[in-house]
């Protein structure tokens, strides 16, 4: 009798039909939603990357995003031109950010900015940003990056 007791008790136990635990039945945890893999292209120079990873990191707002996007377009633009000047265009956009980002704001990313500044260092000194077409390329990769963030 007690055979069979313990072949019935085997097989729901097998079956799912009884749970092994002693007491109340643990709550099953929800499984968590997959993050959105943000589709970047590599570029060039990989600064996309950094530049989204970096600004994800550093907590980026979709609004603060923009702004430091339209930014780096605007040194593409401004370098674009005859006699745009790489120097004068960053001037131009610290003035941008300045105006359109606060203070609070911009301390709060400037892990963002030293992790891009670090790469384009790095590319700089390593002979691979040389040239004006270079430096266009380089901060149209930033602003793809940016622009990524939702």
């Amino acid at each position: 009798m007690n055979r069979i007791i313990y072949a019935l008790l085997l097989c729901l136990l097998l079956a799912g039909c009884l749970s092994p635990h002693i007491g109340p039945t643990p709550t099953p945890v929800p499984p968590t939603p997959p993050t959105p893999v943000v589709d970047i292209q590599p570029g060039e120079f990989g600064l996309a990357r950094v530049s989204y990873d970096a600004a994800k990191s550093a907590g980026m707002t979709r609004q603060e995003a923009v702004v430091l996007a339209a930014a780096h377009r605007q040194v593409v633009k401004e370098i674009g031109e005859p006699f745009g000047l790489l120097p004068d265009a960053l001037k131009n956009m610290a003035q941008t950010v300045a105006k359109n980002l606060n203070e609070s704001a911009r301390q709060r990313l400037k892990p963002w900015q030293d992790a891009v500044g670090a790469k384009l260092q790095q590319l700089q000194q390593n002979g691979t940003i040389k040239l004006r077409g270079d430096w266009s390329t380089a901060h149209t990769e930033i602003a793809e990056g940016l622009e990524a963030i939702r």
